[in-house]
């Protein structure tokens, strides 16, 4: 759903976003007093791993828009076609 909104309205999205990042993943609090790991390397969780999604059209946004695209040229042509006279006796 984000992929979709992001897609469509993607300032408003940024702002909405950036908004409720700041209220719901941040706090006011003061963290606990900690030696850190700037002068220290991490004992545990020391490895690289995931990264960033590749970004461009995957075949499934291909498909999805796609098909988005063909509801409705569908339904014109079907309109335009049930509007046309068709001589007696032929069933198509």
């Amino acid at each position: 759903m984000a992929t979709l909104m992001h897609s469509l309205a993607p300032g408003l999205f940024e702002r909405t976003m950036a908004r409720q990042v700041d209220r719901k993943h941040f706090q006011r609090l003061p963290a606990a007093p900690d030696s850190g790991n700037v002068l220290a390397p991490v004992g545990e969780g020391a490895h690289v791993h995931g990264g960033w999604r590749r970004s461009g059209l995957s075949w499934s946004k291909v498909a999805l828009y796609g098909g988005l695209a063909a509801v409705p040229l569908l339904l014109v042509w079907r309109n335009r076609r049930a509007a046309e006279p068709r001589p007696l006796g032929l069933p198509f």
